[in-house]
């Protein structure tokens, strides 16, 4: 399969609209659900830029070496987050970041501590609570759902594919009254068409 790049976009927005239909307290559903979200995503702007469907689909849930080629595809792509190796190598299920990394490195883990999160532990979020699949012990965090993170790296990776047509199903989540006003707000900032090149909201 070459160029089927659109496949991947119907699923990505269903396990979107899971993450804000989630209620509030149902931490694991929400963090797998976005997480599943922007791999999907992500495999859209590989397959877009290097016409490699199956190649996209090869990565399975290794979202570090994913998001890179994505990034080596097209540097500006979400040009404010740039993740680093340095936080990236580090066990974050684990916890005690604060001492493993520098002042700067940490403080710049807790402003994206979801995503890395996610891009490091995807495949665990389905098991807190039971034995992980990459990590023998458990670490709690707080969240704050919907993440305003979310809008602006969805949205960039939506304006970068040419979205300009949106969503069906996000559309209608939108427009409908089983999401929380909350979540409609947050469907909406995405299906605007913004600027996401030079800043964050």
């Amino acid at each position: 399969m070459t160029g089927e790049w659109r496949g991947f976009l119907q699923a990505a927005d269903e396990w979107l609209i899971n993450y804000l239909a989630a209620p509030e307290w149902l931490t694991n559903v929400k963090l797998f659900s976005i997480g599943h979200s922007f791999e999907l995503y992500l495999k859209s702007v590989y397959a877009h830029g290097y016409n490699d469907t199956d190649g996209a689909v090869k990565y399975g849930h290794r979202l570090i070496p994913l998001w890179k080629a994505c990034k080596a595809l097209n540097p500006p792509l979400l040009p404010t987050v740039m993740l680093r190796d340095s936080v990236l190598a580090e066990d974050i299920l684990h916890g005690g970041l604060d001492k493993h990394l520098s002042q700067d490195d940490f403080l710049h883990f807790l402003e994206y501590q979801e995503l890395y999160l996610i891009m490091r532990h995807l495949p665990d979020l389905k098991y807190i609570g039971a034995p992980l699949k990459t990590a023998s012990y458990q670490l709690a965090y707080g969240f704050s759902f919907p993440n305003e993170l979310w809008q602006y790296i969805l949205g960039g990776v939506r304006q970068y594919l040419g979205l300009r047509q949106p969503s069906t199903i996000l559309v209608e989540a939108a427009n409908g009254n089983w999401l929380s006003p909350t979540a409609r707000a947050f469907l909406i900032h995405i299906l605007e068409d913004r600027n996401y090149d030079t800043a964050g909201s």
